[in-house]
């Protein structure tokens, strides 16, 4: 991984592919920069936001969330993410569609 410009947050769209290497390998990294505060992932697939807050002891704080009508805390800018905004233009496959394997 390069080196990286001083920042105090981060926000990744996770697709399949690259979703535990964001989870792992560049958050690991990320955790490296001093002024990082909040790592954001957003999920794809599925309404799904999970928040890495850095707490006063340096260590993680995770929340998730899952519901459009729910949002998360960014506390380090004072700011509520609904997530029905951030998923405003995203139409999820139903489970009638093409390739879903699930039975009821």
């Amino acid at each position: 991984m390069g080196r990286r410009r001083a920042c105090s947050r981060e926000a990744e769209a996770k697709s399949p592919s690259t979703e535990a290497y964001d989870r792992d390998e560049k958050f690991l990294h990320y955790q490296e920069l001093p002024s990082l505060t909040d790592y954001l992932l957003v999920a794809q697939r599925s309404p799904c936001l999970e928040h890495f807050a850095k707490q006063f002891h340096g260590q993680w704080l995770l929340t998730i969330e899952t519901h459009l009508s729910g949002s998360i805390f960014i506390a380090s800018i004072n700011c509520h993410l609904p997530l029905a905004e951030v998923y405003e233009w995203v139409q999820f496959p139903t489970s009638n569609a093409p390739g879903n394997t699930s039975k009821a």
